[in-house]
């Protein structure tokens, strides 16, 4: 696909909000060192973009954190040309915005992992309603 990217998302009040980057952009910004690197993610970050995203989309940042809203991000990886949607828990089984998500990146599900958490093992993508689920008392992970 010529339009395949990379992103990320919430889901805030049930609506998806998602911005993406072409591979195409990283490839032109890169140039000759694009295929040195092994995985392309998404230039902006969670929780620093969570006040100008609000502001973007209508909705006031102050009485949540970036943390409360389902979310995730869309990486791909160079060498092996596959893609990671990593999504919160409580999304994963949500095929209407997984395809959603997936549709905007212009990728499939044939070259996409779809997981809870990232190849480095953070557990970032974790909503309010999530996090009691996946944590003990002492903040220990239980899966």
């Amino acid at each position: 696909m010529t339009n395949e990217s990379v992103g990320m998302f919430w889901v805030v009040n049930g609506k998806l909000w998602i911005k993406t980057e072409s591979l195409s952009y990283y490839k032109q910004k890169m140039g000759a060192t694009y295929h040195r690197r092994s995985t392309i993610t998404y230039s902006g970050a969670h929780v620093r973009d969570w006040i100008s995203w609000c502001n973007e989309f209508g909705l006031d940042p102050y009485p949540e954190s970036f943390m409360y809203y389902p979310r995730g991000r869309i990486s791909y990886f160079i060498r092996s040309n596959t893609f990671e949607l990593v999504i919160d828990p409580c999304l994963v089984s949500d095929d209407v915005f997984i395809d959603k998500i997936l549709s905007d990146c212009g990728i499939t599900r044939e070259n996409t992992d779809i997981v809870t958490q990232s190849a480095d093992q953070t557990l970032h993508y974790i909503c309010k309603d999530c996090q009691p689920k996946l944590f003990n008392s002492k903040g220990q992970y239980l899966l």
